[in-house]
């Protein structure tokens, strides 16, 4: 039920009322009576102790306020990671492939255009590899460098708020929120002056994506250091100039695990 709505009524209304019931949406969960879903939602998706406590409310108190407070947790310790590239956040792998072979798909009767999520030059990208990766509401929702590097370009783009659940599409399809939602773009140049991409896809929300205070263009950042959070529905989608090995459909990945490449 919730898919059709999704797909049939949501997908085709105007971009104002989105908004307008994401951000009634989004004040209900900042609401304080919205603490209370927080231990049966940890409980229904079997989030434990051990993981629970490696994080903490963004305010540093021992307890959440709301449920909103609960999305937007931070890690108590920066994780150690002893690898140059990793990845940038913790969700479902539900899209990838290669720039050349993802141009040539068809979404919704139209070719995905991986350089318009991007704000990309397909003269740069010809052989870069494509990652799309969708954090549920119950993942960890701040995103992080894949690598060391200086950012370039910080692009914002305007958009909808299409639902981003993987499972709401046909597996072709995934990928069509990040070519119509609002979205920002970082641009990580790395140390052999090839540049990475990483789009912060919103969904349902308002102004859900929110940039590191000490992130700008010309900041040099560290593999695995927070460059912006997500307040609501998030999706992440990373380009690369090397292939990255993904085990599966819906893959389960964290923040600062070893990215594989091929």
């Amino acid at each position: 039920m919730i898919k059709a709505f999704a797909n049939i009524f949501w997908i085709s209304t105007p971009g104002f009322f989105q908004k307008e019931f994401s951000r009634l949406f989004s004040k209900f969960f900042s609401m304080g009576v919205s603490r209370y879903i927080i231990y049966p939602y940890c409980l229904f998706f079997g989030l434990n102790t051990d993981y629970l406590n490696q994080f903490e409310s963004e305010s540093g108190e021992t307890s959440y306020s709301s449920y909103s407070d609960f999305f937007k947790r931070k890690f108590k310790v920066k994780p150690v990671n002893e690898s140059t590239h990793v990845w940038p956040c913790e969700g479902y792998v539900c899209d990838w492939g290669l720039f050349s072979e993802k141009n040539n798909s068809m979404i919704k009767g139209q070719k995905l255009d991986l350089n318009a999520v991007f704000h990309s030059r397909s003269d740069v990208t010809q052989k870069y590899f494509f990652t799309n990766i969708f954090l549920h509401n119950h993942n960890y929702h701040r995103v992080h460098a894949p690598i060391d590097g200086t950012i370039t370009q910080i692009s914002f783009i305007p958009g909808d708020l299409v639902f981003l659940r993987p499972w709401f599409y046909k597996r072709t399809d995934v990928s069509y929120p990040a070519i119509r939602n609002e979205r920002v773009i970082f641009e990580i140049t790395d140390s052999n002056q090839k540049p990475w991409y990483m789009a912060l896809v919103g969904g349902f929300g308002v102004g859900a994506i929110e940039i590191s205070n000490d992130i700008k263009m010309g900041t040099q950042v560290l593999c695995g250091q927070e460059v912006a959070k997500f307040n609501l529905g998030s999706t992440v989608c990373l380009a690369s100039p090397d292939r990255i090995e993904v085990e599966a459909y819906l893959q389960i990945v964290k923040v600062g695990q070893k990215l594989n490449l091929i």
